[in-house]
């Protein structure tokens, strides 16, 4: 299996920036083996990056890293990111979900107008001579505030935590459809238009409305 693929950089998963490969050498200089370092960069991609609901995907992941919140898309862009600057192939797993998934997450004049089933990916890295699926959208704040509210349940999402070794997909539940792999976040974006995802510069202009209702729904439950 030829993995160069999964190593090089691409305009928005620039693995070959210094920003990028700065914060990869603090998270996983000393890591020995290379499914050390990717359980750091998981734990660090989960825990010290928090998510919420914006237009705003078109960004690179150094962009990205230098906010305070990003798009959960920007979330597992960086994810892929930082594994390829250290050196561990990693893709993106795209798969289709049912839309109530999403219905306490944003606000409800934009959930009435999405489609269902919505899409949905996550990161994968080859580790152990295999690929594994090392989904790190929920920070830990965040799960327990979901499970505490009633948003989710224990039994659809039963952990967080990836051992280096199995797979964890947080939105199995709720998954109708698998919809494969791919290399670039160029691919994802492309898909999205493709499906009515508005243009970058209509994104950018009315991206603090959504933030302003997702954000105060997330921090709620951050709190909890």
């Amino acid at each position: 299996m030829n993995l160069n693929e999964y190593l090089i950089p691409s305009p928005f998963c620039d693995c070959d920036n210094a920003g990028i490969r700065k914060r990869t050498l603090e998270i996983a200089a000393d890591a020995g083996a290379p499914v050390e370092a990717a359980l750091r960069v998981f734990r660090y991609v989960r825990d010290k990056i928090p998510f919420n609901a914006t237009l705003d995907i078109f960004l690179k992941a150094s962009e990205a890293l230098e906010r305070k919140t990003v798009d959960y898309c920007n979330k597992i862009n960086i994810h892929v990111t930082l594994l390829r600057a250290a050196g561990i192939p990693s893709r993106y797993h795209m798969v289709r979900v049912r839309k109530e998934v999403l219905q306490h997450f944003i606000p409800g004049f934009l959930y009435n107008h999405l489609p269902s089933p919505v899409g949905h990916f996550w990161c994968e890295c080859h580790v152990n001579g295999r690929w594994t699926a090392c989904e790190a959208l929920f920070d830990r704040p965040f799960y327990k505030g979901i499970l505490k509210s009633g948003w989710m349940t224990k039994e659809q999402i039963p952990t967080i935590d990836w051992n280096g070794e199995s797979d964890l997909v947080l939105m199995k539940h709720w998954i109708v459809e698998d919809s494969g792999t791919y290399s670039h976040y160029e691919d994802l974006l492309r898909l999205a238009r493709e499906e009515g995802m508005p243009p970058k510069v209509f994104c950018k202009a009315l991206e603090r409305l959504p933030v302003f209702f997702s954000k105060r729904r997330t921090d709620r439950v951050r709190r909890l």
